[in-house]
């Protein structure tokens, strides 16, 4: 009897000990690679998972160097994966490469059948008995698989509702599909407290059609459109109508100091919708933009529930929510919900709050050319303002330190990390407000996850850049800047430097290059004190028109890779360049990477104006004598040629008030240009880094008033 005793318990210690080892779990998908490499064309082989596991596209991004990326959610016998999910390039031939994000394995161990216990009802009902609700609104249910804490898999339903009310909220539960348990609760609404300029008797009144582009509504002014309808509340929580006013001007209505809150509402969620088309390529949400104005009684707040917009009017803290920045930032929070998925709770809740604070700053940026980094000093009623991008800590409650973080923290105060890492960014030499949002818009399309802590944002921000080709040791520093390292994939020590390099002269040209496929060129140029320039280039034909054959990177005193650099174009071409102005003195590395074999390359390099094969040569000029009335447009047309680095546009002298519009390809307005200058007087200035080829448009309009005798000057070079 004891030897029969003795073998059930050994029996049992290894069943235990069986499933520990096949626990279920969630897997850094690129550390996982490097230990076990595969390459294919489905997903779930190269991860090492049985054909029961798929992925799914959920979003697309094509960059300006031809590549392109995919997110993609994990899915187990056709149920999501809550908050699993890779970003992969794709070849044109399918093959997935460069394979980022998360993903579960094992869950099998745990999750014997996908067929629930529970019905969508009955979980829905245990959601709303815990908070003691009965009146719901947009009540949802989805079957998931979730990996919880304790590395155990659960068959379980992702519910959530809404309740309107004065004090608004969304609970949200994840819900064991077959016994009922509640595995993780948290008030999904998300609110802002906080905005931007807007009408009202601190930052005065203005007109739209007159201050302001005209009010894009229908033909019986109804404020609809193809992006945006705007909803009159009438100080109700539920119901409302589109608001519909006598042409064509609406005054409706005065209230707590704000002129018109409903103009506001309508004209900026068109501009945050413009900004993300012109700007980063993505409709902000993928539905029309619900825009509900004048909800409750004296409400101080604004939110996004999941399918709409909503914006009080203020009572004595705030004058009405509806300014450029609270609608930007609302908007936003429906992009993060229908990419990255960003829990609003913990770290993951931070970094929503901050993304959505972030997007408000872009947008004052796009529609202005300014911005102020002070979150809502325009609608407080008193001085200051509810947050400080630029210092966090300055409202007494917010974190602009990692190390200053701890459990529960509202999401508010712990945004000021990843607030103010944007900061730093933005203001790093060589970045503007455009290219680091662009790096917080691709992060949370492709590499954010729902539960991402600090250390997943940052390293979801540098892939980003990684994949647009910026300066990845810029993004490190804001990051450290404010007490986030860097994700442990990217934070290998350098290898020392190997022997192979060749050391290359000043000015030299070296022709007909070639290599085999994977075989890469390396070499090396010693740069002396006091050199002012860096210039190096590679050209030549194209030998496989699927793959860019050749890629130049280039790093200072250390190994180049794609990863670790200082200049990687990515180009899909064999035509790749890079120059750096007052170059560190000390040796320089120069890569050329053979992604396929190429032929026929050849490599320039020089310090301080050596000969580098010129790209085309530069032109300028003068048109003087330019006048127009108030909202009057002048254009002209401009053909810049291939290979120029710089545009330059300017006014000068004359009277009046004119500002400076520029747009590739066709005739700039203003809200579609890809530059603006409108400050007082005509002093007004564009400059544009690498220029596309071809007709540059240039618009001139009497914004403030009319202007006459005005000079512009051109120019571009190489």
């Amino acid at each position: 009897m004891k030897k029969n005793k003795i073998t059930v318990l050994l029996l049992a210690l290894a069943a235990v000990s069986a499933q520990n080892a096949l626990a279920a779990e969630s897997i850094n998908a690129r550390k996982h690679l490097k230990q076990h490499p595969v390459s294919g064309v489905e997903m779930h082989s190269v991860l090492g998972l049985s054909a029961e596991h798929s992925f799914r596209v959920k979003s697309k991004r094509v960059f300006k160097n031809g590549k392109s990326k995919q997110r993609m959610s994990q899915y187990y016998r056709g149920v999501p994966v809550w908050g699993q999910s890779v970003a992969t390039e794709v070849s044109p031939m399918g093959v997935l490469s460069d394979i980022s994000g998360t993903f579960a394995q094992n869950i099998a161990t745990d999750v014997s059948s996908v067929i629930p216990g529970l019905s969508e009802a009955q979980v829905k009902s245990i959601n709303r008995k815990k908070n003691g609700d009965t009146e719901v609104s947009h009540e949802t249910a989805e079957l998931i698989i979730y990996i919880g804490d304790d590395n155990r898999a659960h068959l379980a339903y992702k519910t959530d509702y809404v309740v309107y009310s004065e004090t608004p909220r969304r609970p949200t539960a994840i819900i064991d599909a077959d016994n009922g348990v509640i595995l993780l609760a948290y008030d999904a609404m998300a609110f802002a407290e906080a905005t931007g300029p807007g009408g009202n008797e601190k930052t005065g009144q203005y007109y739209y059609g007159r201050d302001f582009p005209a009010l894009n509504v229908t033909d019986d002014c109804r404020m609809d459109n193809d992006n945006v309808a705007t909803i009159d509340m009438n100080h109700a929580t539920s119901g409302g109508e589109i608001h519909q006013f006598t042409c064509p001007e609406n005054l409706y209505k005065p209230v707590n100091g704000g002129y018109s809150a409903l103009n506001d509402a309508h004209y900026f969620g068109g501009v945050v919708f413009d900004m993300y088309n012109d700007w980063y390529q993505s409709a902000p949400l993928q539905f029309k933009l619900a825009m509900r104005v004048h909800y409750g009684v004296d409400y101080e707040n604004a939110f996004w529930d999941g399918q709409q917009m909503t914006f009080g009017d203020g009572l004595d803290r705030y004058y009405p929510l509806v300014s450029l920045d609270v609608v930007s930032h609302e908007i936003s929070h429906g992009f993060t919900e229908q990419n990255s998925g960003l829990a609003y709770f913990s770290q993951s809740g931070g970094i929503n709050e901050s993304f959505s604070d972030v997007m408000g700053e872009v947008a004052k940026y796009y529609s202005r050319g300014s911005n102020d980094w002070h979150v809502g000093g325009d609608i407080f009623k008193a001085d200051g303002a509810l947050r400080y991008m630029d210092n966090p800590p300055q409202d007494g409650n917010s974190i602009d330190h990692a190390d200053d973080y701890y459990g529960f923290m509202n999401v508010h105060y712990s945004s000021g990390v990843f607030n103010k890492a944007f900061y730093l960014l933005t203001n790093t030499p060589g970045w503007d407000i455009r290219m680091a949002g662009e790096t917080y818009v691709v992060a949370n399309q492709l590499y954010w996850q729902a539960t991402s802590s600090f250390e997943d944002g940052a390293c979801g921000v540098y892939t980003a850049a990684r994949d647009l080709g910026y300066n990845l040791n810029d993004v490190e520093t804001a990051f450290n800047g404010v007490g986030v390292a860097m994700c442990d994939e990217f934070s290998e020590e350098r290898p020392p430097t190997p022997p192979e390099y060749t050391l290359l002269e000043n000015g030299t040209v070296l022709t007909d290059l070639w290599s085999d496929d994977r075989v890469h060129l390396k070499y090396a140029i010693e740069v002396p004190e006091g050199a002012t320039t860096l210039d190096v280039a590679i050209s030549g034909p194209i030998v496989d028109t699927t793959y860019d054959n050749a890629d130049l990177v280039i790093q200072y005193e250390g190994i180049p890779t794609p990863v670790d650099n200082l200049c990687y174009p990515g180009q899909p071409d064999n035509n790749e360049s890079c120059s750096f102005s007052n170059p560190e003195a000390g040796i320089w590395y120069i890569v050329i990477e053979a992604q396929v074999s190429f032929e026929q390359l050849t490599l320039s390099v020089a310090h301080d104006g050596s000969d580098i094969p010129n790209p085309g040569e530069g032109d300028s000029g003068t048109e003087s004598g330019l006048s127009a009335s108030r909202n009057q447009w002048l254009y002209r047309t401009l053909e810049v040629p291939e290979g120029m680095g710089t545009l330059d546009v300017s006014l000068t002298g004359g009277t009046g008030d004119a500002s400076l519009y520029l747009k590739h390809g066709s005739e700039p307005s203003n809200r579609n240009n890809d530059c603006r200058s409108r400050t007082d007087g005509n002093e007004e200035s564009c400059i544009i880094n690498a220029p596309d080829a071809g007709a540059w448009y240039i618009g001139l309009r009497g914004s403030g008033g009319s202007f006459d005798d005005v000079t512009m000057n051109w120019q571009y070079q190489p």
